[in-house]
């Protein structure tokens, strides 16, 4: 990695992404979620709040329509992920395409491989960044303190998001 040279995209810049792509993220859960809105407008006007067990019936359908929109944000999420930087390529999604930056090895600089972009999204991001509070709070002090801004995920899978204001990285 010594003889390598590149920009690590600072926060503000991966930051921006990210919000780019949780606003379509969003926008992909909520169309695929739209006929579960419907089924609970449904369920509203059916509830009788009078009928014994009533509340019992409403927890439960709640609870069934909150974990369906968790998997399919999980869905969105993960899926965005996996193919928008296989469509774009150099490891981009909207977000970074829009902010100028890519997703590469960090030991080549080099676009990251399909098995490792899973590992990356599935592995290190969903299951433990997500899943856990924890480690997604220490991912972002992480990405604030270190000078390369590379966060949890990025260290585990042993990628970097660079500013490609270039048209290639050099070498030195």
């Amino acid at each position: 990695m010594d003889n390598l040279q590149f920009e690590s995209a600072n926060f503000i810049k991966r930051l921006c992404a990210f919000v780019i792509d949780l606003i379509i993220i969003a926008i992909i859960w909520y169309v695929i979620s739209i006929n579960n809105f419907k089924e609970i407008e449904e369920f509203m006007k059916e509830l009788d709040p009078n009928i014994e067990g009533s509340l019992e019936i409403f927890k439960d359908v709640i609870t069934k329509f909150w974990v369906k929109f968790l998997l399919k944000f999980i869905f969105a999420k993960v899926t965005y992920y996996l193919l928008v930087p296989a469509i774009i390529g150099s490891g981009k999604t909207v977000g970074k395409f829009l902010c100028g930056l890519s997703m590469v090895s960090y030991s080549n600089l080099e676009e990251i491989k399909p098995l490792n972009l899973i590992y990356r999204e599935v592995v290190c991001r969903l299951l433990i960044e997500d899943l856990f509070l924890i480690p997604g709070i220490v991912s972002c002090i992480i990405a604030l303190v270190r000078k390369d801004s590379r966060s949890l995920h990025d260290l585990m899978a042993k990628t970097v998001v660079i500013t490609r204001g270039m048209s290639d990285v050099s070498t030195i």
